[in-house]
C-alpha cells in the first residue's frame, strides 16, 4: 500500500512538474513570439515612415529645383528680352538721329539758295 501511495505521489509530482515546465516553455515561446512580432512590426513601421519621409523630401527637393529652374529661365528670358528691346530702341534712335542729321544737312543748302 505504501508503494502504491509513493508511486501515485511520484506520478502526481511528475505530472505537475511536466505541466509547470510545459506552461513555462509555452509562456516563454509566446513572449518571444510576441516580442519578435512587435519588433518586426516596429521595424516595418519605421522603414515605411523613413521611406515615406525620404520620398516626401525628395519630391519636395525636386519640386523646389524645378521651380528654381523655371524662375531662372523666366528671369533670363526677361533679361534677354529687355536687353534686346533696349538695343533695338537704341539702334532705332541712332538711325533716326542719323537720318535726321543727313536730312538737315541736305536741307540746309537748299534753304540758302
Amino acid at each position: 500500500m505504501l508503494y502504491l501511495r509513493a508511486a501515485l505521489y511520484l506520478r502526481v509530482v511528475l505530472y505537475l512538474r511536466a505541466a509547470l515546465y510545459l506552461s513555462v516553455v509555452l509562456y516563454l515561446r509566446a513572449a518571444l513570439y510576441l516580442r519578435v512580432v512587435l519588433y518586426l512590426r516596429a521595424a516595418l513601421y519605421l522603414s515605411v515612415v523613413l521611406y515615406l519621409s525620404a520620398a516626401l523630401y525628395l519630391s519636395a527637393a525636386l519640386y523646389l529645383r524645378v521651380v528654381l529652374y523655371l524662375r531662372a529661365a523666366l528671369y533670363l528670358r526677361l533679361v534677354l528680352y529687355l536687353r534686346a528691346a533696349l538695343y533695338l530702341r537704341l539702334v532705332l534712335y541712332l538711325r533716326a538721329a542719323l537720318y535726321l542729321r543727313v536730312a538737315l544737312h541736305l536741307w540746309e543748302p537748299a534753304c540758302r539758295r
